[in-house]
């Protein structure tokens, strides 16, 4: 999905230039595998915003969002407590690594009825492509 917002764009291309890598619990680079939280910090490290390895925490910082406001580039969370994180790409996607033996993917928003934080953050632009490691 396309937003008018250059940055969001530029969000988005990041988020998804790690489709396809592994899953793995506690992993936080491309180069070994990442898990939902690491997944989610290690984007957003590229634009400026520093974020702790941890799902709930994630879901504690930034500004809290209503499901009627949601833009591309929040971070939604999942659970009571929370206990999974994506990143919502728009169109009703958000990109997350979902558990082991899968890999980062889209999905719908819809298809998950356990959407219980969105939370916003300032972001900056990348610098250079997307990293990876």
């Amino acid at each position: 999905p396309q937003t008018p917002d250059a940055l969001l764009n530029q969000l988005v291309e990041t988020t998804v230039a790690y489709l396809s890598i592994p899953y793995l619990w506690a992993g936080e680079k491309p180069s070994t595998g990442m898990d939902c939280s690491g997944f989610v910090m290690y984007v957003f490290r590229q634009h400026g915003v520093h974020l702790p390895h941890f799902a709930a925490y994630q879901c504690a910082m930034g500004m809290p969002v209503g499901p009627a406001d949601i833009q591309t580039g929040d971070i939604v969370g999942f659970g009571s407590p929370v206990h999974h994180v994506g990143i919502y790409i728009g169109d009703g996607l958000f990109a997350h690594a979902p558990r082991t033996g899968d890999v980062i993917r889209i999905s719908r928003l819809a298809d998950r009825a356990d959407l219980t934080a969105i939370r916003r953050f300032p972001i900056q632009e990348r610098i250079g492509p997307p990293a990876l490691d």
